[in-house]
């Protein structure tokens, strides 16, 4: 493979661990986010169920029905932050599979305090209201009638059927409930002498509506319930010790779960960024020592060939199929070239050298006859001053013997 390829690859395995990462980051972050917002919704849920607890104990203890519109939109904000609670928990992989059975109960705890709430309706959610209001009525229309008559007994009897009315009131027992049907019987009983004759046709309607309401408060009590353990305000604490157990129990296992998701997620993410820092390393390297290897063996047989002895056979190693080895295919050739060159040149140079010594031996030859000549030439050049002095004395003799023939 070439050293672009490679490197290209190198740059592909980089991004596609990068989009891997990435992915997964985007993925895990996500996740860390779903379960940050399932722990804000745990601590909602159960700060909505305080919120419930609190608006049912506010309207028993006052009896107003702003707590109890309180209470619903409680429970309204109980219910979204639940389904909310369960989406955060499906993005995180947290199963919730007491849902539903925390959604039953939790209903089933708004059933019954809606009931508590219509009952205490009937019973009156103040002195004005409901069978309260009937029985004060009642009492005070029989407390006028007897005013009227001024009789002192049935004053007396009067006040001890208020007082055991108070009593159940105030104790919510049976005993006073008891006590006053004992006591009332026993004025309609008193009633039925003689002397009340008069005003008995008026006593005994209102004494009837009297115990009527009083009767069907004190059944209305029964079905809400005289202590904390009967009637509806019984189921009521029940239902919300069921519901706040089970929260309880489900907030300390989400906890866990979302905690331990957490660090599932970190670690995952810890991991995969020293996974992909590995391989990235280790292909780098790789890579890099393989690029690294084959330059080196070329520099080192460069630098043979220009500090060394220049051997011209060395030759380059061009297996494989990248751009050193194309390197060295041209770098051979290139060698090669220029050894066959050398080995011409020194051919040449022998050549030259035999052709002359030739040449020495000739020119040798040469200036032996060149000396020989030029001793040739001085004997020459002495036989011709010779001759020149010859021909000048004859030359002279002759001038003489003109001049003795013209003296003649």
């Amino acid at each position: 493979m070439s050293i672009k390829r490679t490197l290209h690859c190198m740059v592909i395995i980089l991004m596609l661990a990068m989009v891997a990462m990435i992915s997964s980051s985007h993925y895990f972050i996500g996740k860390i986010q779903a379960v940050i917002n399932a722990s804000q919704l745990v601590y909602r849920v159960e700060a909505d169920m305080l919120a419930l607890r609190k608006d049912e104990k506010d309207f028993l203890a006052r009896r107003d029905m702003k707590y109890k519109e309180s209470f619903d939109s409680s429970f309204s904000q109980f219910h979204a932050d639940l389904q909310a609670l369960n989406l955060s928990l499906a993005n995180a992989d947290i199963s919730f599979d007491s849902l539903p059975t925390l959604k039953s109960i939790t209903s089933e705890y708004n059933r019954i305090f809606n009931e508590v709430v219509l009952v205490q309706q009937k019973i009156g959610l103040n002195n004005n209201s409901g069978i309260i209001n009937s029985l004060r009525n009642a009492a005070h229309e029989l407390e006028t009638q007897i005013n009227f008559i001024d009789d002192a007994q049935l004053r007396v009897q009067l006040l001890l059927l208020r007082r055991q009315e108070k009593d159940f009131m105030l104790q919510r027992q049976n005993k006073y409930a008891d006590a006053f049907t004992k006591r009332l019987k026993h004025m309609q009983h008193h009633l039925l002498l003689p002397e009340y004759a008069a005003v008995r046709t008026n006593l005994t309607p209102v004494l009837a509506q009297y115990q009527e309401s009083f009767n069907l408060f004190v059944s209305l009590s029964h079905q809400q319930g005289l202590t904390d353990n009967q009637g509806l305000i019984g189921e009521l604490r029940s239902s919300i010790k069921r519901t706040e157990s089970l929260l309880a129990e489900e907030a300390s296992q989400l906890k866990s779960q979302i905690s331990q998701a957490q660090d599932e997620a970190r670690s995952f993410l810890l991991m995969l960024g020293i996974g992909i820092t590995i391989i990235i390393s280790s292909l780098v390297i790789y890579f890099a020592s393989r690029i690294s290897g084959r330059l080196s063996q070329v520099t080192k047989i460069m630098n043979d060939i220009s500090h060394g002895d220049g051997d011209l056979c060395v030759r380059l190693d061009t297996k494989g199929n990248d751009e050193i080895a194309e390197l060295g295919l041209a770098f051979n050739t290139f060698v090669g070239k220029i050894h066959s060159t050398v080995n011409v040149v020194a051919n040449s140079v022998l050549q030259l050298a035999s052709t002359t010594e030739e040449m020495s031996v000739v020119m040798e030859q040469a200036k032996t006859g060149a000396f020989k000549q030029q001793q040739d030439i001085s004997q020459i050049a002495v036989v011709m001053e010779e001759m020149n002095a010859s021909v000048q004395e004859v030359k002279q003799s002759t001038t003489q013997a003109d001049n003795a023939a013209e003296h003649a």
